[in-house]
C-alpha cells in the first residue's frame, strides 16, 4: 500500500491509531536494504582526486540554486500557489543540503560516512502536500519547512537497533548503511514521527517501536563562553560519556551521538553520519550541529534504550 493511500485512509478521522498507521511504520523493506547492502570500504574517494577550488565552485552553484528555489517558493506563496511554494521550498532545502555535503566531504574526508538531507524526499508529495483533520498531528498541514530532525533522529535509532545484530564487529558499515536510508531525505516514517503530537509520538516510540528515552539524563551549558569554546568543552564532555546511545537536543535541533569502545559516531539529520576518532574533529562537527543554539539554554542529552526483548510483540 502506498504512503498516500495510507494517509488518505488513516488520518482523516479522529481517534486512535489504526492498523494502517502500523502498516506505514513497517520497516521490513528498510531493514532488508540495510542488511543486504554491498560492503563499501570508503565513501569519499572523490575528495582525494578533486582540487579544493572545483569543490567550492560546485558548492557555490548549489547555494545559488537553493536561493533561486527559495525565491520561487516565496513568489508562489505570494500568489497563493501554495502547493508549488511547498515543492520549491523542498527543492531549495535539497540544493542547500548538496552544498553542505560537499563542505563536509572537504572537512571530514573518509570520516564523513554518508550524507543525510533534513527535509522530505522530493517524490514524497503525498506527505508534504497532504492535509488532515486527525487529532494525532500537531497541525492540519503536513508541511514543515524548518526540517524533520526529531522524526529522523528517532527513526534512525529504531533502524540502528533493529539492524545491530546483523553487523557484528562492523559498526562503521552499519552506520553508513542506516544513514543511507536518509540520503535522499526523510523516509515517510520519519516525516510522520516528526509531525505527530509530542505525547502521541512518545507513546508510539515506547509502545510500538520500543525506544525508551531517559529524559535529561545529562544537561550541559555553554553559557558564559564563546560559541567555539563551548563546542570544544561539549566535545570533552561527550568523550567522557559511558558507552551507549544518546540523543542530543539543542534549543533548535536534535541529533544522535553513539559512544563506542574505540570511537564515536554522530548522526545529524542535516548533514549525515560521521565517524569521530579525535576530540578536535568532534568539536568542529559540534559547531555545525549546534548552529543556532540559544546559548542561554542548556543542551539536553537523553539516554536511548531499546527494549529488544519485547520486539516479538509487534511484527514490524
Amino acid at each position: 500500500m502506498s504512503s498516500m493511500a495510507i494517509l488518505t485512509g488513516t488520518f482523516n478521522s479522529n481517534g486512535p491509531m489504526s492498523s494502517d498507521l502500523n502498516k506505514l511504520f513497517k520497516s521490513d523493506d528498510a531493514i532488508n536494504e540495510i542488511r543486504n547492502a554491498p560492503l563499501r570500504t570508503t565513501h569519499s574517494k572523490l575528495t582525494k582526486k578533486w582540487n579544493v577550488l572545483p569543490i567550492k565552485m560546485k558548492a557555490l552553484a548549489y547555494e545559488i540554486s537553493a536561493c533561486a528555489w527559495r525565491v520561487l517558493s516565496l513568489l508562489s506563496s505570494c500568489v497563493c500557489l501554495r502547493n508549488f511554494s511547498k515543492r520549491f521550498a523542498v527543492f531549495a532545502r535539497h540544493a542547500k543540503a548538496d552544498a553542505e555535503i560537499l563542505h563536509c566531504k572537504m572537512l571530514f574526508a573518509d570520516n564523513f560516512l554518508c550524507p543525510s538531507i533534513n527535509t522530505y524526499r522530493k517524490d514524497d508529495e503525498g506527505i508534504y502536500l497532504h492535509r488532515s483533520t486527525s487529532s494525532l498531528f500537531r497541525t492540519t498541514g503536513f508541511f514543515n519547512e524548518e526540517g524533520l530532525c526529531r522524526g529522523m533522529s528517532n527513526w534512525f535509532f529504531y533502524l540502528y537497533f533493529k539492524t545491530k545484530p546483523y553487523f557484528p564487529k562492523r559498526q562503521k558499515e552499519q552506520m553508513r548503511m542506516v544513514t543511507q536510508q536518509f540520503a535522499n531525505g526523510a523516509p515517510p516514517q520519519a516525516a510522520l514521527l516528526h509531525l505527530l503530537k509530542p505525547k502521541i509520538a512518545q507513546t508510539y516510540l515506547s509502545k510500538t517501536l520500543f525506544l525508551n528515552f531517559i529524559e535529561n539524563y545529562y544537561l550541559f551549558s555553554i553559557c558564559g563562553v564563546n560559541f567555539q569554546e563551548g563546542c570544544s568543552l561539549f566535545a570533552k564532555f561527550l568523550n567522557r560519556l559511558p558507552i551507549g546511545e544518546y540523543t542530543i537536543f539543542s534549543s533548535v535541533h536534535q541529533f544522535n551521538f553513539i559512544k563506542a569502545s574505540d570511537c564515536s559516531y554522530i548522526y545529524d539529520p542535516t548533514y549525515g553520519c560521521f565517524l569521530i576518532d579525535n576530540e578536535q574533529s568532534l568539536g568542529v562537527l559540534l559547531s555545525r550541529c549546534l548552529s543556532g543554539h540559544n546559548l542561554s539554554q542548556e543542551i539536553m542529552i537523553d539516554r536511548v534504550v531499546y527494549q529488544s526483548h519485547l520486539s516479538f510483540d509487534v511484527g514490524i
